[in-house]
């Protein structure tokens, strides 16, 4: 399974990002206030739920047991280990399989801009609030990988300044194709499918509004973002 902390020998990808790709390991420190509004009191499982670990290839596994300690007795279900038990999982292992966090839910799809905007479900949310995808196209597909941050997605609904999920523009950087929109990222800027000439039919993220022009003159520029509400973190 694919590790996101996990040093990997990049392959030479055509990136449509205005900017280079990061590295690949991600090691941010979250602050105690961020700690401490992930608890393990909100964040507990039941016998019988089903969770990821985290700690363990992301592979799916079953709540069995909870010790007195409060930490869990798993069943692998899947993955090198599965059928076997064991014990003294935390929370801080085992990652959600229901409910949301921030603006997106398990289930939702996304784009993941530091993988060359490769499509992706969110499979599970992880105590820390960083979340476990399953990825859906580019050289990644039908792996999964946690320790993503919200940062690090363009949800699929919702504007940015100037543009929304849907829009048609044309983009000044390439050659003034047609292009559309796929994607909104934290920071307002945009996922682009490309329409027409030499990119036609590829994904890229990291546009910004200056690098696009309207179309559509029926429809001022909508310049406040609104996105579909936070929903219940899990």
């Amino acid at each position: 399974m694919f590790f996101k902390s996990l040093c990997i020998i990049a392959v030479a990808v055509f990136s449509l990002s205005t900017q280079a790709a990061p590295d690949a390991s991600k090691n941010k420190v979250r602050s105690s206030i961020e700690v401490e509004e992930n608890s393990e009191n909100r964040f507990r499982f039941r016998v019988g739920e089903r969770a990821i670990n985290i700690a363990r290839s992301y592979v799916r596994v079953e709540i069995i047991g909870i010790q007195r300690d409060g930490k869990y007795i798993i069943e692998f279900l899947e993955g090198e280990l599965r059928g076997r038990r064991g014990g003294k999982w935390s929370s801080s292992n085992l990652a959600k399989m229901r409910g949301c966090h921030d603006d997106l839910c398990v289930g939702d799809r996304a784009f993941n801009v530091e993988r060359s905007s490769a499509e992706v479900r969110v499979a599970a949310i992880q105590e820390n609030g960083e979340y476990v995808l399953d990825f859906m196209s580019g050289e990644l597909r039908g792996r999964r990988g946690g320790k993503w941050d919200r940062d690090d997605l363009a949800v699929t609904f919702g504007c940015g300044r100037d543009f929304c999920v849907g829009d048609h523009a044309i983009n000044l950087k390439r050659n003034h194709v047609m292009v559309r929109v796929l994607g909104v990222q934290v920071n307002g800027k945009y996922v682009l499918e490309f329409l027409e000439g030499e990119l036609r039919g590829k994904i890229g993220g990291k546009w910004r509004d200056d690098s696009l022009a309207r179309v559509d003159r029926r429809r001022p520029p909508r310049r406040d973002p609104h996105p579909r509400p936070p929903r219940r973190r899990p």
